[in-house]
């Protein structure tokens, strides 16, 4: 999704500060469950990865809010994050639509919990975090994808 964007603001929007914040919650959770499990390895596997995407999304952070001073970076930033958002939409599991192993898709919750201590390492503010919290969501594009349908 991110190769269909076409400036430097609207990739870091999408690619680093949402899709790469959202890996950010779902691997702190996948650390926990391998570590519930006992398989330390691969949990530090995820916790290294982790890491890594900490340092993508602060970088991300930190250079949206030196765009947000540029007028035509903030419509570049928000006609991306509304290309993405329509993405997600169109790439949502229909009612009826079933897995190989016959599972319906729309009815699996997808929720996975907003990573508060990380994202705030990788630069969101408080605000931010406890919109996200607030809303349940862990992901910048599903919360807009609600507001937006």
């Amino acid at each position: 999704m991110a190769c269909a964007l076409n400036s430097l603001s609207a990739r870091l929007a999408v690619q680093n500060r949402t899709v790469e914040a959202g890996e950010m919650d779902l691997l702190r959770q996948l650390r926990e469950t391998w570590t519930i499990a006992e398989d330390h390895e691969t949990a530090a596997v995820m916790d290294g990865i982790l890491a890594d995407e900490i340092q993508h999304v602060r970088f991300a952070n930190q250079w949206l809010h030196r765009f947000a001073h540029e007028p035509q970076a903030v419509m570049q930033m928000a006609a991306a994050l509304n290309f993405a958002g329509g993405v997600m939409r169109a790439l949502q599991p229909q009612p009826g639509e079933r897995s190989l192993d016959n599972v319906e898709l729309a009815a699996v919750d997808h929720a996975i919990e907003v990573n508060t201590e990380d994202r705030h390492r990788a630069g969101f503010t408080q605000a931010e975090i406890a919109d996200l919290v607030r809303q349940g969501r862990s992901s910048d594009l599903k919360s807009q994808s609600h507001t937006e349908s």
